[in-house]
């Protein structure tokens, strides 16, 4: 799983599926919330939450 990106502005995908941009944008909607569901499903990575930087500027 990833983050949907589009290579193309939406206005270019949309003109060449033959659709308008609201259009392209109600068929993107559903997957970008199955994307983020699966993204709450795994694990978050760990923070690095030290205070090393303002240590070394020490």
């Amino acid at each position: 799983m990833s983050i949907l990106h589009l290579a193309q502005p939406p206005a270019q995908i949309a003109g060449a599926l033959g659709m308008t941009e609201a259009a392209l944008e109600a068929r993107l909607a559903p997957l970008r919330a199955k994307l983020l569901e699966a993204r709450y499903q795994r694990v978050p990575p760990l923070r690095d939450d030290k205070i090393l930087t303002s240590w070394n500027g020490l």
